[in-house]
């Protein structure tokens, strides 16, 4: 980005993340130090599932050197930045209040990729999360969980090789919520 940007989202004005439906985001978007302000992801309607919900629906590319301001509703899979990571988050920031029922984080709903030197300082809430934790370390495999970094971070080993999930370098400073 060469400067930052206002959405100027609201329940009227809502984003639509992107790598939504079948299209997953491959590219690059280096922030550059800059700041997009004013997303909001709307709150699902009554029956309706949304999952998948952060400025990025789907990230297998890079996202980097940026940070993300605003509020994020959902289902399953809700991020600041990405809902599910199967790519690289590096060196961004999430000041979104992010609410959803499962498998929610302040950096990405569900982790399969790599995140690394990222912070969250926004407010996460998880209603139906079943595992709790301020952030969550190389090794943990957790499933419809809330945490400061990822709600769920994915990994395997492979011939003694971790494959999938990694976060490295992160710090929680949000609130973490889960009422009930």
């Amino acid at each position: 980005l060469g400067a930052d940007i206002d959405l100027k989202g609201n329940e009227k004005n809502p984003w639509t993340p992107i790598g939504s439906g079948e299209k997953l985001f491959e590219g690059i978007l280096d922030g550059d130090g800059h700041t997009i302000r004013g997303l909001y992801v709307g709150k699902p309607m009554k029956g309706e599932e949304k999952n998948n919900q952060g400025l990025f629906a789907k990230n297998g590319g890079t996202i980097q050197n940026l940070t993300v301001e605003g509020a994020v509703w959902g289902h399953s899979g809700i991020g600041g930045i990405a809902g599910d990571n199967t790519g690289t988050i590096t060196g961004c920031t999430n000041k979104v209040n992010v609410n959803g029922g499962e498998s929610v984080g302040g950096i990405a709903g569900v982790n399969k990729g790599w995140i690394e030197k990222s912070e969250n300082h926004g407010s996460i809430t998880g209603m139906n999360s079943k595992d709790f934790g301020e952030s969550f370390s190389l090794s943990v495999k957790l499933e419809g969980g809330i945490g400061g970094i990822a709600g769920g971070n994915y990994t395997n080993v492979v011939h003694n090789e971790v494959m999938g999930g990694q976060i490295t370098g992160c710090i929680n400073r949000g609130e973490i919520k889960r009422p009930g």
